[in-house]
């Protein structure tokens, strides 16, 4: 009976943030015949819908369900199942019962056996809060699976999101980000994967999130220059569990 195939799984705050930090790895490991699996704490309910005219806050209900969707038709453009869902509140994350959004990790280790999990991480690329919060406790949930994974964090080049830090922090979503200025990113030095994106999949997969997109183009949610540095190439840091080996080139190279 042939061996069942490795599994892969990115945990992520909100549907979208698969596209921009690992929709590359994601890709590569659905092309290299991985089961590829993406959970989202939350459905992003809350915030703009750039497809109402004119841009506005849609009902928490309605926005869920269409990124929702969205989000299903990104994992079909990297080759992965159709998403799971937490359903824990978008921009509320940090407010949770303590040990509650490690227990659903935990949880979702426990259903999918993932030899690989990817997460965003420690910086919560902007210093989201969101984002800071899940990154904290799938380290922690990661640490107490029976089958350790290998935990892998997206990074980025310091200062590549500094841009998205300030206008969040200076704007209405300031209470989703840090008060004072976070260390963002990581130096070139310090990564131990990097690899080459098929941009126009990429693309595609940051394009399926229509409703998070002003002018409907991939470049058009955070400032300049950041998707362009995206859609070039991923850094991964290893975070715990078994280490990749020397020129590695694939998020499970390694694992028997």
């Amino acid at each position: 009976m042939p061996a069942r195939p490795a599994s892969v799984l990115a945990v992520i705050p909100h549907p979208d943030d698969e596209s921009y930090a690992m929709a590359g790895a994601l890709h590569a490991a659905a092309r290299a015949g991985a089961r590829v699996h993406v959970l989202s704490a939350t459905r992003g309910e809350r915030g703009d819908d750039f497809t109402i005219a004119p841009p506005g806050r849609a009902g928490p209900s309605d926005l869920g369900a269409r990124r929702s969707r969205e989000l299903a038709a990104s994992c079909a453009v990297l080759g992965a199942s159709p998403p799971t869902f937490l359903d824990l509140p978008d921009g509320g994350l940090t407010a949770l019962p303590a040990g509650r959004l490690e227990a659903a990790l935990i949880d979702a280790l426990r259903e999918f056996s993932p030899r690989v999990v990817l997460g965003i991480g420690p910086d919560g690329a902007y210093g989201h809060a969101d984002h800071l919060a899940l990154a904290g406790a799938l380290i922690q949930a990661a640490s107490w699976a029976m089958a350790a994974p290998r935990l892998l964090w997206a990074a980025f080049p310091r200062g590549l999101f500094d841009p998205q830090w300030r206008r969040m922090a200076g704007g209405g979503d300031a209470a989703l980000v840090a008060a004072a200025a976070p260390r963002l990113g990581v130096d070139s030095d310090t990564v131990d994967l990097t690899l080459p994106v098929d941009a126009a999949v990429k693309r595609a997969s940051i394009e399926a999130h229509r409703s998070q997109l002003p002018d409907g183009h991939a470049e058009s949610l955070f400032p300049p220059g950041i998707v362009a540095a995206l859609l070039r190439e991923e850094w991964y840091r290893l975070a715990s569990g078994p280490p990749l080996p020397a020129g590695a080139a694939g998020v499970l190279d390694g694992l028997a």
